[in-house]
């Protein structure tokens, strides 16, 4: 290429056969050069790609090529990378390799040139890549006791200087959560993050885990969720004197974050009776009594404020026969009435 106010110059000379000549004065002015190709592609987005682009050595010596890449459209974080220089041989041509890797779905227009260091001439490729939707990066298999709870963890890169916060979606199921709420990459690094789920009925489901910002694009992970069975809580045991009354508080942890009611009934496993003519028979209590023992039929939960739920309590009360004694283990279970149904189970003994 020659700048506008200074053209390539030259001359030819073609001799006649009478001894006499032609003389022409030449003048010519180069344009940029068009690029070797324009290279289009349909790339989904977060997958690494690898381009390979062919270099030319048009002299009878090698050449060494500097290579300048240019993202010229695109979103800030979407990578280009590949060597700085290329040797290539007398009359040869060499495979360049270009990696690119998006975050966003999007187009990026990309330009690699390669300058020859001896003369300065060059040529260039033109890349138009469009970056489609991601896929799932994997699933997470997460299963334990209800109530309980259990963590997996995933690690997102930042290739980006500042911190970036993400916006967390679970699909699926709301007793999965992530940590730290909400989720802040650190920038320039690897940052990971815990998933944690907690079941609250005995069952399996699958869920989707979206983790998205306008920087980085979606991350997105299948979940494979299942809560298993687990036994009664702690028991309460009763001790009190013949014709007196004993109380004591049961308390649970209501996890939902929606006001929920509990309703409180009486299971009994056994009953004898004692010397004096007293006694009482297996049983149960619908309305939140049995043979012994009653209790509030219903008990409110207020609707939990995090993950770590909201205590609530039912207090069951013991009684003792005047004319004998009287011994009852059984179990109570609290039951929410409504929407779903959530078992909490203690023993009396």
């Amino acid at each position: 290429m020659s700048a506008a106010d200074a053209p390539h110059e030259g001359s030819v000379f073609f001799p006649i056969p009478d001894g006499s000549g032609l003389l022409y004065k030449l003048t010519g002015q180069a344009e940029s050069p068009t690029p070797e190709a324009v290279i289009e592609r349909q790339l989904p987005a977060k997958e690494r790609h690898v381009e390979p682009l062919t270099v030319v050595n048009w002299l009878h010596k090698p050449q060494r090529f500097r290579v300048k890449l240019e993202k010229l459209a695109g979103d800030r974080a979407t990578r280009l990378e590949g060597g700085e220089h290329i040797d290539v041989p007398a009359k040869a041509e060499r495979q360049y390799n270009l990696a690119f890797y998006s975050y966003t779905q999007g187009l990026t227009h990309a330009r690699v040139t390669f300058t020859s260091e001896a003369t300065g001439e060059y040529c260039y490729y033109d890349l138009k890549l469009t970056s489609s939707a991601p896929a799932r990066r994997g699933c997470l298999a997460m299963e334990c006791p209800v109530r309980t709870e259990t963590v997996a963890r995933v690690q997102i890169a930042n290739p980006l200087p500042g911190d970036i916060t993400m916006k967390a979606t679970v699909v699926g199921s709301r007793q999965v959560t992530v940590h730290p709420d909400p989720p802040v990459l650190r920038g320039a690094a690897t940052t990971e993050l815990e998933v944690r789920f907690r079941p609250l009925l005995v069952g399996a489901c699958d869920a989707t885990l979206k983790l998205e910002c306008p920087e980085l694009g979606l991350h997105e992970w299948g979940l494979k969720l299942a809560g298993a069975a687990v036994n009664p809580e702690r028991g309460l045991a009763f001790s009190v004197p013949l014709g007196g009354r004993g109380a004591q508080a049961f308390r649970f942890t209501h996890y939902l974050q929606e006001r929920a009611e509990y309703r409180c009934y009486f299971r009994s496993a056994a009953a004898g009776s004692g010397g004096g003519g007293g006694g009482g028979g297996a049983g149960g209590g619908a309305g939140g009594s049995s043979v012994g023992f009653d209790a509030p039929a219903t008990v409110v939960a207020p609707a939990a404020a995090g993950p770590g739920g909201v205590c609530g309590g039912a207090a069951p009360r013991g009684a003792l026969g005047a004319a004998g004694s009287l011994t009852a283990r059984g179990h109570i279970k609290l039951v929410e009435v409504n929407p779903r149904r959530l078992v909490r189970t203690a023993r009396t003994a």
